[in-house]
């Protein structure tokens, strides 16, 4: 093994264990020693070092991952990888019990560090997602995974199903503030996006977007540093957002937050 291919290793085994099945990255654990072993004898460890100079940062406040029984994670990685039915056993949050049932896998997906088992329920064929810290036992049934006619799994998520669709395609008008725009030029809301000087301190920004739950989430991350102009309907839904937060923030603070506060247990 030579040290680039033993660096690779080392960035694998840090940022793509939760996308391996469990079985292969049992099996890659002896390349994953000598690769460190390798990096470790290098006589000036330059490519050793390389792994404490990069991060990937995720959006969002940090926040403390879920965690997921092994057991659990390798039934559900070794159903998904052989095609096999799941027999699990899952704390559904709309029913708030346990609920047992029979899965057909059909993809993992990682987002904000949540794993997400893709998947079908029995011989239903709508998909759903289940989130897999939820799971409490899971099982691998002989009976093959019945997978949808024509299932995609690109094609599932670039349909907005980890965006939470609101309704079709809109054409967003908003006004911001130069500094909040300022990285829309690098990374555009869409291949259609217009921006245009107003003033000093302000920009029109014209794209057509996705109209999803995600997308309000993000314009509102700005606050005051942006208005929206159009669509009408989506222009009302922040006018009302903003009247409700100006009533909440004009009454006195609510009684749980004047509580003293609750000491730690140790």
């Amino acid at each position: 093994m030579d040290p680039n291919t033993a660096l690779t290793f080392t960035l694998v085994e840090r940022f793509l264990t939760p996308l391996l099945p469990r079985s292969t990255f049992g099996r890659i654990q002896p390349y994953l020693r000598q690769a460190q072993q390798i990096l470790d004898a290098l006589p000036t460890n330059a490519l050793g070092r390389w792994p404490s100079k990069v991060r990937v940062i995720h959006r969002g406040p940090p926040l403390r991952l879920p965690e997921i029984d092994d057991a659990i994670l390798d039934a559900v990685t070794y159903g998904l990888l052989e095609g096999r039915r799941l027999d699990v056993e899952y704390h559904s949050r709309e029913r708030g019990e346990r609920t047992c049932c029979e899965l057909n896998p059909l993809g993992l997906v990682v987002k904000g560090g949540v794993a997400y088992l893709i998947c079908t329920f029995w011989q239903y064929t709508d998909v759903r997602q289940v989130v897999l810290h939820r799971v409490h036992r899971a099982e691998v049934l002989e009976a093959p995974a019945i997978v949808p006619e024509g299932f995609d799994l690109d094609r599932y998520i670039q349909e907005g199903e980890f965006s939470y669709l609101v309704g079709e395609p809109m054409r967003l008008e908003a006004v911001f503030s130069h500094g909040a725009a300022f990285h829309l030029h690098d990374t555009p809301l869409g291949a259609d996006q217009v921006v245009t000087e107003l003033d000093h301190e302000r920009v029109l920004l014209q794209a057509t977007v996705e109209n999803t739950a995600e997308l309000r989430w993000w314009l509102l991350g700005f606050g005051e540093l942006v208005e929206v102009l159009a669509p009408a309907d989506l222009r009302e839904e922040f006018r009302a957002r903003a009247a409700a937060m100006a009533a909440l923030y004009r009454q006195r603070p609510s009684s749980i937050a004047t509580r003293p506060r609750a000491r730690r247990s140790r």
